[in-house]
Formats: structure tokens, C-alpha cells, sequence
């Protein structure tokens, strides 16, 4: 700006003439010599170099962590001549896409949501004030201490990626079971987890038209197959992502259901399909199995397919639908005492005079899980209606018991063999069972 005394000396105006001037006309003076004692704003009557008082709002340097709210701080500034100044932000450097900035008529507000992904950067702005006589400004800044940060997440710092390795997401999920046309299917609990504090979100495509009839309830799924759906098979897929980071990849898991066909459906209401008349008939003739030895305990798959026969140590496997031997194994130590398929029909569980209970591989034999479960013996054990847990009644004797009681039933969790559940008593049971839900 110019001087208001040379301008005046110039032109012959004194000072208080000087300050009703126009820009028009003060702009072609612009290359008159101004000395510091005349640098006076002669258009606004304001010193110039003159900064303003900030009101609100400091220099801050701040350590942030991923998914922290930060704010709202509040920065207001007063020009020389009283008036509030404009302020803005002059400066943007390093990752500042979070920052909001939000103009009040007094200054400038800034809040803003930590990104999940925060952990190896910083974000600098600063805050000036509008004036082309005025350089005065406020600086914040934000850089997050990662390494801590990452392991609060619940992941693992790693030092050379400078990068945050967080923990998959694992599923809980089982085989569908062979649903029945007209008959409500069992809700089919699906879990998904995070071994963080992170909630988890989970969303499902169906990815074969038949499957309209099937639904999503919270975290299980839900329906009914249509009375004429015999032999349908359907596919759909779960996604779930984690809700606060952004780091952990989504997981999809997916899973199919099976209606049964017209002849497995009849075979599951103990009839048998005609193929001729297309109708459910009573079986003809008796099937009969024939084992070597003694049969201890037998039963019949949910699918009617196979029938599980237990003999001594023996544990074997037959076709219901011709009795022909599928397989036989020496299951146990000593004398198995139940055999129980699952509620999919794919797996027999067993309890021995060992104090064992076994989870066998219902088409093939092979030995899946070993539990421990009794000093004794395992007297009965079986699934539950959605075939995540194995109950198992039994008896305990030495360290293991309590109170002398020595009779005991136990629930386990099969996909982590951890032991959920146990119950002492005084009496044995020969036989147990899950309610319906």
C-alpha cells in the first residue's frame, strides 16, 4: 500500500482528504516511495503490517489413534480495526482427507474422524488469516503412534512395511443338512468373528434363483422349501466385513442346501418312492442287516441312507437303503456303548468303555476328533439340533470329580474341542438329549 503523507505531498491532499480516495485513484501511485513511518492504509485508515489478536485457537500438535473423533477445536481471530477476520486454511500436507473445516461467522471449526488406516502417516494444515497485510496463522498437526495403535486394534505391527497385519475373520459354519419340501427348515446358525473388539456385519447373495424361499434373520438363516421342491438344490453366499477396520479383508463363506428328492424324502418318513405312480408307498419287505457278533447299540442316519451298529470295539457303517457293509473299524480301546449320527447325516460320534468320544467320517470311516472326556467311561453321546456341539454323559472318578459325585455330563464345543458345559451328579445317565433349539 501507499504512504498517506507522500501521497498527500504529492498531490496536494492532506491526510484526511487522502483516506475518501479511490482505488482508481491510488493505484497508479503505486510506485512512489513509501518510508516505514507513512505506511498507512489510506483507502481503510489501518496500519499496514498490523497483524490481528487471535481470539481462539493455538499451534497443536497432537497424537491421534485410528478411529479416534477428534475436535471440534474452534479458531476465531480479531482484525485491528475490531472486525472479526476471515480466516482459512491456507496449508494441506500429508493425509488431511478426514479433516473437516466448517466456516462460522466468527472464524473456522475443525473436527474429523480418525481413518482406521491411520497408522503410518500425519496430516498438517494450517490456519490463516484472510488479509493480504496480515501473515499471521495457526498450525495443527496430527501423526498417530501406530505400533501401540495396531496393537490395540488387535493386529501386529510390522516395523519393515510400516504396515498393520490384522487377524483374518473366521467362521463358525457347518454342512446344511438335507431339508425337507413344505417343512420349515432348522435355523442355520452361522457365526462370524474378529478376535478384536470390531463388530461384525453380515450380508448374503443368493446366487441361484431357487433359493428365493430362503431368508437372512439376524445371524441365521431361515426358511421354508416349497412343498413341490423335491431333489432342489440351492447356493448362496455370506459376506462379512468388519465394521471399524478397514484393514481386515472381507471373508465370504458359502453354502449350499439340498431338498430332498421325492425317493430320499419318502425314505424319511419311512416310506419308499414309486417311481411308476410317482407316490410315497410303504416298504414292501423288512430290510434286514446282518453283523458278525453281537450288536451293541444301532441307529439310523437322519437322511434314512445309513445305519451306524456298534459291537464290542467294532463301529460300523451300512447302506439302509440295500444293508450292504459301507465300512468297519476298531473304533475304541473297549466296548463302544452308543453310536449317533449328525443332524447333516455326515458324521457318526461315539462313547466307548474307554472314556472316550469319537467324531467318524459317516461315508468313509476315517477318525475326524478324539475327546477325552471321561477317566472312566463314556456311556452316551450325541450332536445337537444344529450339529455344533457334542453332549456326552459318562462317569469320572479321582482329581476330575467334585464332591465325591462321580457321575457326569459334559457339552463340548467340536469346532474349537473346548468343553462348554459340565454337570455332576450322583446318578448315571444312561441316555441324554438337546431340546429342540
Amino acid at each position: 500500500m501507499i504512504g498517506c503523507q507522500a501521497l498527500s505531498d504529492a498531490m496536494g491532499f492532506d491526510s484526511q482528504s487522502a483516506f475518501e480516495l479511490s482505488n482508481l485513484l491510488v493505484e497508479p501511485l503505486g510506485d512512489l516511495s513509501v518510508s516505514p513511518e507513512d505506511a498507512i492504509d489510506c483507502k481503510n485508515g489501518v496500519a499496514v503490517g498490523a497483524t490481528s489478536d487471535w481470539i481462539q485457537g493455538t499451534d497443536l500438535v497432537l497424537e491421534v489413534s485410528p478411529n479416534e473423533a477428534i475436535g471440534p477445536y474452534t479458531y476465531e481471530a480479531q482484525s485491528p480495526d475490531g472486525s472479526w477476520a476471515n480466516l482459512v486454511i491456507s496449508k494441506r500436507e500429508g493425509v488431511c482427507d478426514w479433516i473437516e473445516a466448517q466456516a462460522l461467522q466468527s472464524g473456522i471449526l475443525i473436527k474429523g474422524q480418525v481413518p482406521s488406516t491411520f497408522f503410518n502417516d500425519s496430516c498438517e494444515i494450517a490456519i490463516s488469516v484472510d488479509s493480504p497485510v496480515d501473515s499471521t496463522e495457526r498450525n495443527l498437526r496430527f501423526f498417530a503412534d501406530y505400533a501401540g495403535d495396531c496393537q490395540i486394534a488387535g493386529g501386529t505391527w510390522d516395523p519393515d512395511n510400516h504396515s498393520c497385519q490384522m487377524p483374518p475373520i473366521q467362521w463358525q459354519a457347518f454342512d446344511a443338512r438335507p431339508l425337507r419340501p413344505g417343512i420349515p427348515m432348522e435355523p442355520y446358525r452361522l457365526l462370524a468373528y474378529l478376535q478384536t473388539n470390531s463388530d461384525i456385519d453380515m450380508t448374503y447373495e443368493i446366487i441361484e434363483t431357487n433359493c428365493d424361499w430362503l431368508g437372512l434373520s439376524i445371524d441365521n438363516i431361515i426358511g421354508t422349501p416349497p412343498s413341490d421342491s423335491f431333489g432342489v438344490e440351492c447356493r448362496l453366499v455370506v459376506t462379512a466385513e468388519a465394521r471399524d477396520f478397514d484393514l481386515v479383508a472381507p471373508s465370504s463363506h458359502a453354502i449350499e442346501f439340498k431338498v430332498l428328492s421325492a425317493s430320499a424324502s419318502c425314505l424319511d418318513k419311512g416310506l419308499v418312492w414309486e417311481e411308476g405312480g410317482q407316490q410315497c408307498l410303504a416298504f414292501k419287505q423288512d430290510l434286514r442287516i446282518s453283523a458278525d457278533g453281537e450288536l451293541r447299540f444301532a441307529s439310523l442316519s437322519p437322511d434314512g441312507n445309513w445305519v451306524a451298529g456298534a459291537g464290542g470295539s467294532i463301529l460300523s457303517v451300512w447302506d439302509a437303503r440295500n444293508g450292504h457293509l459301507v465300512w468297519s473299524t476298531q473304533g475304541h480301546a473297549d466296548t463302544i456303548n452308543s453310536a449317533k449320527f449328525s443332524p447333516d447325516s455326515s458324521k457318526v460320534v461315539t462313547a466307548s468303555e474307554d472314556g472316550s468320544v469319537k467324531v467318524w467320517h459317516a461315508q468313509s470311516g476315517s477318525e475326524l476328533m478324539s475327546f477325552p472326556a471321561f477317566n472312566i467311561r463314556a456311556e452316551f453321546a450325541m450332536f445337537s439340533p444344529d450339529g455344533t456341539m457334542i453332549a456326552a454323559s459318562g462317569t469320572i472318578q479321582g482329581q476330575s470329580a467334585i464332591n465325591d459325585r462321580d457321575a457326569a455330563i459334559e457339552v463340548w464345543n467340536i469346532l474349537g474341542k473346548t468343553v462348554l458345559y459340565r454337570f455332576f451328579d450322583d446318578y448315571e445317565y444312561l441316555h441324554i438329549d438337546f431340546s429342540s433349539d
